[in-house]
């Protein structure tokens, strides 16, 4: 739906008849913002959308996700532990950080920490790093 030269409305309207003739059962978008979503709705129902969204990438809680559970559309989330940097085995040492800076968005202006995994850092299990993490991101935890 980001080709330039057809407008979504004609993309989802189509999806739409597909979905009227029972060739396709269901239609949902990725990585939409919410007023796009809104003139989708207005041609037919969104059965999902599809972003990003882990513990370290939460800007979808401001308005897509309440969007969605107002209409009652599902979300599918992409990327749950951040590219593998909330695992427990993730080592930045391995990696030339200049290229995985440049190649990961939530990594951009900010600082990287100096040594391996930071539940090796920590010496954290698994467990406890995301429970780190969660402490760290969520106010209140």
């Amino acid at each position: 739906m980001d080709d330039v030269e057809i407008h979504f409305e004609e993309s989802w309207g189509a999806l739409q008849t597909l979905i009227q003739e029972g060739k396709v059962r269901y239609g949902g978008l990725s990585n939409h913002p919410v007023a796009l979503m809104e003139r989708v709705l207005a041609l037919g129902p969104i059965a999902s959308n599809q972003h990003q969204y882990n513990l370290l990438n939460r800007e979808i809680e401001r308005d897509v996700l309440p969007f969605s559970q107002e209409h009652n559309i599902g979300v599918l989330c992409w990327s749950p532990l951040a590219s593998g940097f909330l695992v427990d085995t993730f080592d930045l040492e391995v990696l030339d950080p200049r290229i995985f800076v440049e190649s990961t968005p939530l990594l951009r202006n900010q600082p990287i920490p100096g040594s391996s995994s930071c539940g090796k850092r920590y010496n954290l299990s698994p467990t406890t790093t995301i429970e780190h993490y969660s402490s760290w991101q969520l106010p209140g935890y």
